[in-house]
């Protein structure tokens, strides 16, 4: 299926030299870290302060009415202002790299699904070909070709990037790619990785601080899955909504307060919609499997997924059990043929589908695509009916 979009491909090398060549030259001050943020002094009206290093034993503050947080995902803002909300390594890697124009670039952007645990986009840039090749890899596995687990080194530079990972991509590339794409991959010199990693959804955007304010927005607030195309999309809408809000704060006199959290209760919800879709759309791509294969004891009912054909057994026996218990309460109870022997009769069909396909545990972002994939595979009617025949007997 064909799609027209307006706009022309980029990179974000090429959009970060645009936008910071637009900037004044005395707005971007670099080489000091922000260590902290406070109430300021009295003399200072109580306004928010930041403290930052500059270098290894000067310090420095600065004061402001507002204080933004746009420090992508591994913030410090978050760490300073939403201190519960941790990165969560979801078990894949979105391998990255732009390739040079020595083959005839596709025309348009490309996505390939060679198999579970693999999926690989390139689109046309200027220079070259961008792509993107997810792969699963165990937190262990990222370690071993990154120099750091997956929650310290959030994005690998083109200098973390090991002859490890180097040679585990390209093989990757020539067994699940056509020759030109595997090929492609093979030229690409500069490489980066992101380790692909979810967030409890944010209940807040916007922190009270003495007289003053500190918002966080973006990937600071919270870092969605790539798949989902609303990275730097919730950045930007997030950032003209606040443009607003302040614009009504400062020409029509607003309730700075007010002001911050009605573009607050605009932007939250699509950011938890966000989250949720990104677990939702992995799951259709069978993207993150390492994860559960390299999950502790006591944090899954199982120290391994069973093998095909342990899984497989296991299945057979697990159905029989089931359906005997089904038998029982459907004899106990004296059931019709719709209400309670629906809902077991997808009890166990389901049971079988979560326990072949290693799903272990809850997820309520993906429960219903979960079930309807249990429909599809077990039934010649939808889920929608199944559920209506439950309710109609209830």
């Amino acid at each position: 299926m064909r799609r027209v979009y307006p706009g022309r491909f980029t990179t974000w090398t090429l959009l970060h030299a645009a936008l910071t060549s637009r900037l004044p030259a005395d707005i971007v001050h670099c080489g000091a870290r922000v260590t902290g943020l406070v109430t300021g002094p009295a003399e200072h009206l109580g306004r928010p302060e930041l403290t930052f290093a500059d270098g290894d034993t000067t310090t420095s503050t600065a004061t402001a009415d507002l204080i933004v947080f746009a420090d992508g995902r591994s913030s410090t803002g978050r760490r300073l202002l939403d201190t519960g909300r941790r990165l969560r390594y979801t078990g894949y890697v979105a391998h990255r790299g732009t390739a040079p124009a020595v083959f005839d670039a596709p025309d348009d952007f490309l996505r390939f699904e060679p198999g579970p645990g693999a999926q690989f986009n390139i689109a046309p840039v200027p220079g070259g070909a961008d792509w993107t090749f997810y792969l699963d890899a165990t937190a262990s596995e990222y370690t071993a070709m990154f120099g750091a687990a997956p929650d310290r080194r959030t994005f690998a530079l083109a200098h973390h990037v090991s002859p490890a990972a180097r040679r585990h991509v390209n093989t990757q590339a020539t067994w699940l790619l056509p020759p030109e794409q595997a090929a492609t991959v093979h030229i690409t010199a500069a490489r980066a990785a992101v380790p692909v990693s979810d967030i409890d959804p944010p209940t807040r955007m916007v922190w009270p601080l003495g007289c003053g304010h500190a918002v966080l927005l973006g990937d600071a607030l919270a870092p969605v899955r790539p798949h989902t195309a609303r990275g730097a999309n919730n950045g930007f809408e997030q950032a003209a909504g606040l443009v607003t809000a302040l614009t009504q704060h400062r020409r029509h006199h607003a309730d700075l307060p007010g002001a911050l959290n009605g573009w607050q209760r605009r932007h939250l919800p699509a950011v938890t919609n966000t989250l949720c879709l990104g677990a939702v759309i992995a799951v259709r791509l069978s993207l993150g499997q390492a994860a559960e294969r390299a999950a502790p004891r006591a944090n899954r009912r199982r120290s391994r997924r069973p093998a095909t054909a342990e899984r497989a057994e296991a299945a057979m026996n697990i159905s029989d059990v089931l359906n005997a218990v089904v038998d029982d309460l459907l004899h106990v109870t004296q059931a019709g043929e719709e209400g309670l022997r629906d809902a077991l009769n997808l009890v166990v069909n389901a049971a079988v589908v979560y326990l072949e396909r290693g799903w272990l545990d809850a997820n309520s972002c993906v429960a219903r695509d979960r079930l309807e994939q249990v429909a599809g595979s077990s039934y010649d009617v939808d889920l929608d009916t199944i559920l209506g025949r439950i309710d109609a007997g209830s």
